[in-house]
């Protein structure tokens, strides 16, 4: 007479270590899912640029206004400052103020901070030579 043998089971301590695995896994995923939303919230908070204008083109400081991408934001120049809305995780730059169609001008991109310092250089090749001459000549600054 042969016997049949149980087949053996796992031990009660092996099931444990899946439940404490699975709880780890879980509570590091939620986690990561939290640090994840907080960093996005975080990056799409509003922020209140102040953008001074360090203009070297010998054009008026109305020439020029400042943008923000990706949403757009514009703002211009008073004073050589312009205040700008816009999110903290977009990049501003200076560009010619709508009120002048027909003339190119983009800074380099800064990301957004509360303070900004933007260039206008206009010394860099013979094509923006000619566009900032031509601006020159129609943007003259007003003597009295």
């Amino acid at each position: 007479m042969t016997r049949q043998r149980k087949p053996a089971s796992a031990p009660a301590a092996s099931w444990g270590g899946w439940v404490l695995a699975a709880a780890l896994a879980a509570g590091g995923g939620a986690v990561i899912g939290w640090w994840i939303v907080a960093g996005q919230a975080e990056r799409d908070a509003l922020l209140r640029v102040q953008v001074t204008l360090v203009n070297r083109c010998e054009l008026i400081d109305a020439a020029f206004m400042v943008v923000s991408e990706p949403d757009g934001a514009r703002a211009t120049f008073d004073r050589g400052v312009a205040f700008i809305d816009t999110r903290k995780s977009s990049r501003v730059y200076l560009t010619v103020n709508d009120k002048f169609p027909g003339f190119h001008f983009e800074s380099p991109k800064k990301d957004a901070a509360p303070t900004v310092v933007l260039t206008a250089e206009c010394g860099l090749s013979d094509r923006v030579d000619r566009t900032i001459d031509a601006m020159r000549d129609q943007f003259r600054p007003r003597e009295r």
